[in-house]
């Protein structure tokens, strides 16, 4: 019979006992193996209990016990016994037991080979945990008392009979070689009889005495030994042999004190001190040297550097370290020593020392870990056991001077970094290593827990914790508390503080999912909450460290949340096969996944066993608090805050100790709360439970991710942190896109969607860049979140940065464009289209790139759009001009040529490609088809057919010869002369009726293009079109729609002689109708609605036809006389506008005839006149400048056309006649010069608030808001082609256009500001000079603003001050704040009239009103600042108004309240009346004292003019105490800053944030002046309350600095003496107000 082993798993048969004793049962079993059993059919409950036993000790699951032929062994009775007592007994595979005879066979150990379906099984899928019978784990058979004591009596005669002192004192004698060698031998070979003795248990039976006489002999020979090793010493070397006795001496003595159940006598502390100093000596001076310079230096200077100071470079360096690291003698003595270390290390576990005893070799323990080399690996890892094992044992002081110790190791040296090895194998498989260092921290929170004690109660229970956190919290403060310096320190070359706290998270990280490290989850957890303190440090360098870090562990719990969904179902397996291992199957899951993980630690073979243990512990300790917070929980409302009762924290103490007491026996099965079967689990499955734990742990560090995710989201959020400087804000975006990496479903939640929103609403371009560039990378591959970041996307297109907008452009591209079946493809295209008129020639190029592929690309463009039929991209034109006609045009027609569509269809047929124009023309048939096709089923709708009609308007406009065959180029002009006038279906509604109106608006500018460029037309086509557009012009109501009816009619003028004399006769007919009406004007509203028309019809015919309707019968004069009459003899508002338009209109056709009725102009624009003749007016002025700026551009195209035909052509043509006049042939002369004299009603117009009836351009009315709107919309387009053109003094637009960058109506604001922006970057002194002055007109239209305003609207949020506010807030931030100098110059502009107010002798002072200085301390407050110098200079200013005028202020306000109270003297009858009105009354200083006064009331300083001051400048000490607090600025930062120098430099480096929650209060001022005492003695207790507190951050500098020549100054006040009357009397000269420098 042959035993036959199939797997190496068969690890408990290497037990000779349990080997033997399964052979010997063999027989028994089957009768067929061997002689017959002489116990027959007859067994005793006992034998079969052994029997059974010992099958399930051997794991005959992994035995094949067969014949030699391979026949199954034919059963037994023993069998059927055994089956009959264990039915499981032979259940496991592999036990192959029947009625055949067989053989058992010895093979050799293989593994069967993995077949191809195994091998995608483990690749591709998780295999199904398996169960199995658990391994018991036998005591070995020890020997009888009596062999232990004849292997004590041998031990003791080896010991008496060591020959290793050869009597005397060791320190005394002079041993030779042979010694040495001698007692090297001798010392072996008694280690190794210890051993032995030790491992039966036989060392104790030895005397105490000749224990303790070896031990101290041991002691003298590790004392002796303490001398350097040589570099050249080798094994011959007398040093070597003096050393490695000392130290097997050390290691001998060692095993003797550390054998268990030895007394305490022979723990002598002599020998411990000489075996524990010379450890540290050896370490210290003969191993380190040999493996680091820096230890070599220290120790043996001599030996380090041939050259003192040096440093070693290039060659030099390399031999020597390479010696060092070669060493072979320094490699024993290093192995030999790593032996003592683990002596030691065992010695502490039974032995407390002490502390101050051991500190040095810990010390220097630590110091290995700063050595980087693999051969110092294994020293490294007995140094850590040493550490970790002192930090167990010792308590509170002791602790606390181990943990300073080993803290001082992260920040003495790069141990942490980057560039340090993972040497520490972190599990039981082999594959996870990590420093030392991490091992270290790790190790010391792992052991630091302690099950709760048997007396304690439920609120103390939690306790066991409390030295984790404690010490885990205390290693991440300290490690915090050094951040500040982390920069500077690793400048200067010492610890990187960053990189040793993310090569720590990395190993925390890398080891939190295996089962020994359970501590990995606390210490990152308290590093969660310390991080997000840290957040909120005053230090933004701190802060942006902080931001990187939690970037780092949420991208990891991220990926750790993706895997554990993944093995979501193979972990609920593991579950229900443990419930059915475990007795307890009712526990909750993460119950059932600790006790796997228990299972896992003690059943497995590990190589770390004290790891191991402590892991036990710590997972029992978090299984015992968890249920007691479960139970904590599960308690009704009136039980709650009542703790649990004494037996119930007793019961489950005595269950959770007896837990972890089973786990770390040696008999785990032999208990019976123990399951006969366990889960068999590889090291990588028990990662899956363990990462399982760590996820479904209530109180863990896995659920802690959406919490990282909020605060990183907010940390980019400046109305949530408003701290955060804009670095750290787009660090946080940039972390978290990082984040997102690890898991794209976390861009759904809405705490990211609101943190992506609010970034992209950040004033720092690159936060906005860092957001678009998080939703960016993922939006790509998943349609899902394209849509649901889209308005985000397009919101990002219209940003101010560039890159931002090039970045969202490409994403619309590729994302949203692209993709054919894109549900907003439309308004994806319509957003690239806004994108066409970008400053940046590269977004211009990419938008011309896009659409040239998306509608003329033939072919050539990549992907699917290439390859579309003409069908559809002609419905894509369609559709994305309707999106973007009715989303950007505002419903106005026809199209312009600055239109983004015509922008971008121009610039892609621009180089006149004969392929893109084929295309083109391609495109214009598949639009005609399309609407032909709309109209297949009956009539056509506008609805329908507007879109296809609208692009070919574009077309149309963009190239006419789009819409021209070769074959047949009037086709087009036949095809829409049907849709002139569409008839509409029954009962139209309004938006039926609107798509009729705008098609028949794009059909008549189609056909007015196409007959002017049509050279031959056809008769008949000629006259059917003159009729279908005379029925139009008598039928249309629209002013648009007869507009472009009297263009198309001129058109067709042109062409025939014969429609030319018609429409001379028509223009004679209405204006014959016109005179006719107006004397019935007054009492007809039909009239004056005919009236009305015939005048919009003749100026039409004015400007259309000027070129060929003028002869001898008809005459522009003529017409503008019929206007100017109307204009002036009716009062109807309707019909005079309609009147003053065509006047407009005629200007525009005969500039010359403006010196005719210019009056009519000037009248409209008059301040008195109503706001529809003003509005009438400007946007005749606005389309007069329009006009000659085209008329001179195509002058100037076709004179260049005309210059390259001559150098093409070669022979000059006749010149062009020579104006005879200057000026002759150029209306800009004569408009200018109207401008001139109407420029101020223009400008005063910009603030225009009065209330009318205005009038639509259909006529319908408007309301008075959308009115006055409408007029500062026209004004300040008037303002833009002025300025465009130079016509007037470009300082004398500023100040109106400030004032309307304030407009309530957005897009009123938003032009104002381009335009400023462009105006100051052209003449920047003539806006400082003027911005001033634009600030008070903007007071004085904001007060009028409210003045129309009730007052709920008012108390509703809608103050025109708001909109002020952020008017000058864009201003400064959009046109100032660019320009240093300008800058500079306009925050001057905004203190300076509260130093005027402030100066009781200035005249500026009493003009200046406290509305307006309020407002000038609200825009200020406001101000989006964001550079140090800004605020620093805003506050120095203040302190030097304050400085002058604070105390002369305080010193009037306080006499006059003095003059008030004084008293009248009764001797002296009563006092004079005054000769002044009380609010005028003389001042305490005379004129001779102050100067002469700059007022009227002659040397009178009334009350209101010191009031006025006093408020001022209480206002500006509001002001200051609101930017210091708001922008965080300390008074040393205020006192130290200069105007000019290095300092100011320094602060415009520095970024500042403005913190929402303060806020400027000027409610504690009364803003009223008032001559009242009771008032004023208000007033003067505020205003010296204020200056009071107001804190000392003056510069030293500030009043030594010279005053400008003849500038004034402010006198202290005066010294006045009592007269006679008891009253003061005349003021005697003061002091002077401010030190003059010393010359």
């Amino acid at each position: 019979m042959k035993l036959r082993l199939k797997a190496p798993r068969l690890v408990s048969l290497q037990n000779t006992d349990a080997t033997a004793a399964l052979g010997r049962a063999v027989p028994i079993l089957h009768p067929a193996a061997g002689p017959t059993s002489s116990l027959g059919n007859d067994f005793d409950t006992e034998t079969l209990q052994h029997v059974a036993g010992i099958l399930r000790e051997g794991d005959v699951s992994y035995l094949d016990v067969s014949g030699s032929t391979g026949q199954p062994i034919p059963r037994g009775p023993l069998v059927e016994a055994l089956e009959r007592l264990d039915p499981d007994v032979f259940s496991t595979k592999g036990n192959t037991v029947c009625t055949e005879p067989a053989t058992v066979a010895m093979q050799p150990m293989d593994l069967p080979p993995m077949t191809h379906v195994a091998k995608s099984q483990a690749k591709d899928e998780f295999l199904p945990p398996k169960k199995c019978r658990r391994k018991r784990v036998r005591p070995q058979e020890v020997e009888s008392r009596m062999e232990r004591r004849k292997c004590a009596e041998r031990l003791s005669e080896c010991l008496l009979g060591m020959d290793i002192d050869a009597g005397g004192e060791l320190e005394e004698m002079d041993m030779d070689l042979e010694d040495d060698v001698r007692r090297l031998r001798v010392l072996r070979g008694v280690s190794e009889e210890v051993f032995k003795a030790n491992a039966f248990g036989a060392l104790r039976f030895v005397s105490v005495d000749t224990v303790r006489s070896v031990l101290r002999s041991l002691g003298k020979l590790v004392r002796r030994g303490n001398v350097l090793l040589g570099d050249g010493d080798d094994e011959d070397s007398p040093s070597y042999y003096t050393i490695m006795s000392a130290i097997e001496s050390g290691i001998l003595g060692m095993q003797l004190l550390t054998a268990p159940h030895m007394p305490s006598q022979i723990q002598i502390e002599e020998v411990i001190d000489s075996i524990i100093s010379s450890a540290k000596f050896h370490l210290e001076t003969n191993v380190f040297v040999f493996y680091s310079l820096v230890h070599r230096e220290i120790h043996r200077p001599t030996k380090a550097d041939p050259e003192e100071g040096a440093t070693p470079v290039g060659k030099r360096s390399r031999p020597a370290r390479k010696s060092l690291l070669t060493n072979r003698v320094a490699s024993e003595l290093a192995g030999r020593m790593e032996i003592l270390l683990q002596s030691i290390v065992e010695l502490l576990k039974i032995t407390r020392l002490d502390i101050a005893f051991l500190t040095p070799l810990l010390r220097i323990a630590l110091q290995s870990l700063t050595i980087d080399s693999e051969e110092m690996t294994l020293i490294q890892m007995k140094s850590l056991a040493l550490v970790t094992t002192a930090f167990e044992q010792y308590h509170d002081q002791q602790r606390d001077m181990i943990f300073d110790e080993v803290f001082s190791l992260f920040t003495a040296s790069n141990v942490g970094s980057k560039r340090v090895a993972r040497q520490y194998l972190a599990d039981s498989a082999g594959e996870q290593y990590i420093q030392m260092t991490s091992a270290l921290i790790l190790q010391i929170v792992q052991v630091s827990i302690e099950l709760p004690a048997f007396d304690v109660g439920s609120s103390e229970v939690g306790k066991c914790f409390w030295q984790v956190f404690c010490w885990a919290d205390e290693f991440w403060k300290r490690l915090f508390e050094s951040l500040p310096k982390a920069k500077i320190q690793k400048s200067e070359g010492q610890v990187d503080t960053k990189a040793v706290v993310e090569s720590l998270l990395i190993d925390c990280m890398s080891v939190v999912n295996l089962p020994e490290w359970p501590a990995a989850n606390f210490l990152l957890l308290r590093f969660s909450k310390r991080n997000e303190a840290g957040l909120r440090h005053p230090d933004s360098g701190v802060r942006l460290l902080c931001v990187d870090f939690m970037g780092l562990v949420a991208s990891w719990l991220c990926r750790n949340a993706v895997a554990v969904r993944k093995e979501e179902s193979w972990v609920k397996h593991v579950i229900d096969l443990q419930r059915e291992c475990f007795e307890h199957p009712k526990s909750d899951d993460l119950h059932q996944l600790r006790l796997v993980v228990l299972d896992f630690l003690t059943t497995q073979e590990k190589s770390l066993d004290h790891i191991s243990l402590a892991a036990c512990r710590f997972q029992v300790s978090s299984m015992f608090v968890e249920r007691v917070r479960e139970l904590l929980n599960s308690r009704s409302e009136e039980e709650k805050g009542q703790p649990l009762e004494n037996a119930v924290i007793s019961n489950l103490q005595v269950e959770y100790r007896g837990l972890f007491d089973r786990l770390c026996s040696s008999s785990l099965a032999s208990s019976s709360n123990m399951s006969a079967e366990h889960l068999d689990l590889k090291p990588k499955e028990i990662i899956r439970v363990t990462r399982a734990v760590f996820r479904k742990s209530p109180h863990g560090f896995g659920n802690m991710r959406d919490a990282i995710i909020r605060v990183l989201s907010e940390a980019g959020d400046r109305s949530k942190n408003e701290s955060n400087q804009p670095q750290v804000r787009s660090r946080a975006i940039k972390a978290l896109a990082n984040v997102v990496e690890s898991d794209p479903q976390i861009l759904e939640q809405q705490v990211v969607k609101a943190g992506v929103r609010a970034a992209l609403q950040d004033e720092s371009i690159s936060v906005r860049e860092a957001a678009v560039e998080l939703f960016g990378r993922f939006i790509g591959s998943n349609r899902k979140l394209a849509i649901q970041y889209f308005d985000l996307l397009c919101k990002a297109s219209k940003d101010a940065g560039t890159s931002v907008r090039r970045r969202a452009l490409k994403l619309l591209w590729e994302c949203c464009v692209r993709p054919p079946d894109f549900p907003r493809l439309n308004d994806a295209c319509v957003q690239i289209l806004m994108l066409s008129g970008d400053k940046d020639e590269h977004i211009q190029n990419l938008v011309k790139k896009i659409f040239s592929e998306l509608w003329f690309m033939d072919g050539q463009g990549t992907g699917d759009l290439a390859n579309r039929s003409m069908t559809s991209r002609a419905q894509s034109l369609s559709q994305v001009a309707l999106s973007a006609f009715e989303r950007s045009y505002g419903g106005v027609l026809p199209l312009k040529a600055t239109d983004p569509l015509i922008v971008v269809l121009k610039s892609s047929l621009l180089d006149e490609d004969s392929d893109r124009l084929h295309v083109g023309r391609q495109l214009a048939g598949s639009l005609k088809d399309c609407i032909l096709q709309s109209e297949e089923g009956g009539d056509a709708v506008a609805s329908q057919t507007f879109p296809f009609v609208l692009a070919l308007h574009a077309l149309c406009i963009t190239n006419v010869a789009l819409l021209m065959p070769d074959e047949d180029s009037a086709r087009f002009i036949r095809f829409l002369q049907p849709y002139q006038s569409q008839p509409l279906p029954n009962n139209p509604t309004p938006e039926a009726l609107q798509k009729a109106n705008h098609q028949t608006l794009c059909v008549l500018s189609i056909l007015s293009q196409l007959i002017h460029s049509v050279d031959n037309l056809e008769t008949e086509v000629v006259l059917d079109l003159y009729k279908g557009l005379c029925v139009l012009l008598k039928t249309a109501r629209r002013w648009d729609v007869i507009d472009l009816t009297c263009d198309a009619l001129c058109k067709l003028g042109g062409k025939s002689e014969e429609i030319r004399l018609h429409l001379q006769h028509l223009v004679g007919v209405c204006l014959s109708r016109v005179n006719a009406s107006r004397p019935k004007l007054a009492t007809d509203k039909r009239e004056q609605d005919g009236c009305r028309l015939y005048l919009f019809i003749v100026s039409r015919m004015c400007r259309y036809g000027k070129d060929f309707l003028e002869s001898e019968s008809f005459r522009m004069e003529d017409c503008l006389k019929t206007f100017v009459e109307t204009y002036e003899a009716v009062d109807i508002e309707s019909v005079k506008e309609a009147a003053l338009r065509a006047v407009g209109t005629v200007f525009v056709s005969r500039p010359d005839l403006i010196v005719h009725a210019d009056r009519v102009l000037i009248d409209a624009l008059n301040p008195s006149s109503s706001m529809v003749l003003k509005r009438t007016a400007l946007k005749n002025l606005t389309e007069l400048l329009k006009c000659e700026e085209e008329r001179m551009v195509l002058c100037q195209q076709e004179s260049q056309e005309l210059q390259e035909k001559k150098s093409i052509v070669g022979a000059a043509k006749s010149p062009a006649r020579l104006p005879t006049m200057n000026g002759e042939g150029d209306g800009s002369g004569f408009s200018s010069a109207m401008l001139q004299r109407v420029w101020g009603n223009v400008c005063a117009s910009a603030t225009d608030v009065s209330e009318s009836t205005p009038f639509s351009a259909s006529g319908s009315p408007l309301t008075p808001s959308k009115q006055r709107s409408d007029i500062r919309l026209a004004t300040l387009e008037l303002m833009e082609a002025v300025l465009k053109g130079g016509m007037v003094a470009p300082w004398t637009a500023v100040s109106p256009l400030v004032a309307l960058a304030t407009d309530p109506v957005q897009t009123v604001a938003e032009r104002a500001l381009r335009l400023l922006s462009a105006e100051s970057q052209r003449h920047t002194d003539f806006f400082a000079q003027q911005a001033p002055k634009g600030l008070v007109t903007a007071y004085r239209f904001q007060c009028k603003l409210r003045a129309q305003l009730s007052a709920g609207a008012i108390s509703k949020g809608k103050d025109p001050l708001l909109q002020a506010m952020w008017g000058i807030s864009q201003l400064y931030k959009t046109v100032v704040q660019p320009v240093r100098d300008l800058r500079h110059r306009f925050l001057d502009g905004l203190l300076s009239p509260f130093d005027e107010a402030a100066n009781v002798t200035g005249r500026g002072g009493r003009r200046l009103e406290l509305g307006l200085l309020a407002f000038y301390a609200s825009i200020t407050a406001d101000l989006p600042l964001l550079k140090g110098d800004e605020v620093c200079s805003l506050v120095y200013a203040i302190n030097q108004t304050v400085t002058r005028r604070g105390e002369p202020v305080l010193s009037f306000l306080k006499e006059f309240l003095v003059d008030e109270k004084a008293p009248a003297d009764p001797s002296t009858g009563p006092s004079p009346e005054p000769s002044t009105p009380p609010n005028q009354r003389s001042g305490p200083l005379s004129a001779a004292t102050v100067g002469t006064p700059s007022s009227e009331t002659d040397g009178a300083y009334d009350a209101h003019v010191v009031s006025k001051a006093a408020l001022s400048l209480s206002m500006l000490l509001l002001l200051k105490k609101y930017l210091k607090g708001a922008y965080a600025v300390s008074d040393e930062r205020i006192s130290m800053f200069t105007m000019v120098g290095d300092r100011r430099k320094m602060e415009e480096r520095l970024s500042v944030t403005r913190k929402s929650k303060v806020l400027l209060d000027l409610s504690t001022l009364s803003l009223s002046l008032s001559d009242d005492p009771t008032q004023m003695k208000r007033q003067y207790k505020t205003f010296k309350a204020l200056m009071k507190s107001d804190s000392m951050d003056y510069s030293s500098s500030m009043l030594e600095e010279p005053k400008p020549r003849g500038a004034q100054t402010t006198p202290k006040r005066p010294q006045r003496k009592k007269n006679a009357t008891g009253k003061r009397g005349a003021a005697t000269t003061p002091p002077p107000a401010t030190k003059r420098r010393r010359k």
